[in-house]
């Protein structure tokens, strides 16, 4: 073997081992992944979410279902005093409708995040159904046989009837003149209580509890035939608003016909048609409570 021959088999052999192996590199361990992120609701669920809070809030806060919160119901739910509550009543008509309180429940919710839970005020005792003795007995304080503004405002009171004025109430069903209620007047106000706080039962068919001035004394009395009488218009007796009294069939709205009904018999040279066109606003034939209001000039 000559030298250039030997000195290449001597190269061969002194090679590292790892240069002539022929196994495949292990593979390079995958890149770590981040976590996958937490799934959440969409944005329709948590909108549907929030309007049924929000409507089982008003109903938790609308303690007689009427519709509304008043003041008493707001005081015992949201804990409001007289100022907030106007704060909530935007149009000032006395009352929180569904409309004002879901204003106010989605503004908090933009504002802090939630609306504060109503509470859930253990249920109101009921005044017992009494007849016009009992009534006498409970509420005559004087003794002197008939119900004074301040008996009858501690009577309306005890069943749950705070907002309507006793002053008022006491006027309306004052027919002798005596600035009290007495005698037949204290029976036709027991047959009016009676009426009215008397629980629903179970049946479906039960007419619903009257709660406003309007449901209470806004039905009008037919005084169209009668013995040696003239034909006069219906009259509604009762501590009502002059919307209502001027909308007969309680429709919500002032119509031509509520108008006519009004007129007769008389024969009055202005014509309701008239009247009922220059006065709505909105053209639908009737004349709202806020055109009502808009035409006597009210604020």
């Amino acid at each position: 073997m000559d030298i250039p021959t030997f000195l290449l088999a001597v190269s061969m052999l002194c090679l590292p081992a790892q240069a002539s192996s022929q196994d495949p590199a292990p593979p390079a361990p995958p890149p770590p992944t981040s976590a996958a992120p937490a799934p959440q609701a969409p944005e329709g669920a948590a909108s549907q979410d929030a309007a049924a809070e929000e409507e089982a809030f008003f109903k938790r806060c609308d303690q007689n279902g009427n519709g509304w919160i008043a003041l008493r119901e707001a005081q015992d739910t949201l804990g409001l005093d007289a100022a907030t509550y106007r704060a909530y009543d935007s149009d000032a008509d006395g009352r929180i409708s569904r409309e004002e309180f879901g204003a106010r429940y989605r503004l908090a919710v933009s504002r802090v995040g939630a609306f504060k839970p109503p509470t859930q005020p253990p249920p109101p005792k009921r005044a017992p159904t009494r007849n016009a003795e009992q009534l006498r007995n409970a509420y005559d304080k004087n003794s002197d046989g008939g119900l004074s503004p301040q008996e009858m405002r501690l009577l309306l009171e005890d069943y749950e009837r705070a907002e309507l004025p006793a002053e008022l109430a006491v006027e309306k069903l004052d027919r002798d003149g005596s600035s009290r209620i007495d005698g037949p007047e204290i029976d036709f106000l027991a047959r009016l209580l009676s009426s009215t706080i008397t629980p629903a039962a179970a049946d479906p068919n039960q007419p619903r509890t009257k709660t406003t001035l309007e449901e209470l004394f806004g039905a009008p009395r037919d005084r169209s035939a009668g013995f040696q009488t003239a034909p006069m218009p219906p009259q509604i007796d009762g501590p009502v608003t002059h919307f209502r009294r001027l909308d007969l069939d309680g429709s919500g709205g002032i119509s031509t016909l509520d108008l006519r009904r009004l007129q007769a018999p008389l024969e009055l040279t202005v014509r309701a048609p008239a009247v009922l066109a220059a006065l709505d606003a909105d053209g639908d034939g009737e004349l709202s409570p806020e055109e009502f209001r808009a035409a006597l000039g009210a604020h």
